[in-house]
């Protein structure tokens, strides 16, 4: 995970890469603790109120 800014925030980097991408996000600090790497804040975008949210390929399970 990273900002805007490509800063990065959040690494896992403790399998192999057989591992499947999801198994790695399930096991992973990001996965465990989103509710607190995710801020709970929205951006205004053409008055729209936008959440931050994540973005996966089709490896990943959808999640709330």
């Amino acid at each position: 995970m990273y900002t805007v800014t490509f800063r990065f925030t959040d690494i896992c980097c403790k399998f192999p890469g057989s591992v499947h991408d999801a198994a790695v996000l399930k096991n992973s600090n990001l996965y465990n603790s989103s509710h607190l790497k995710i801020p709970p804040i929205t951006k205004n975008i053409d008055g729209v109120e936008v959440p931050y949210f994540l973005l996966g390929d089709p490896a990943y399970p959808l999640l709330p």
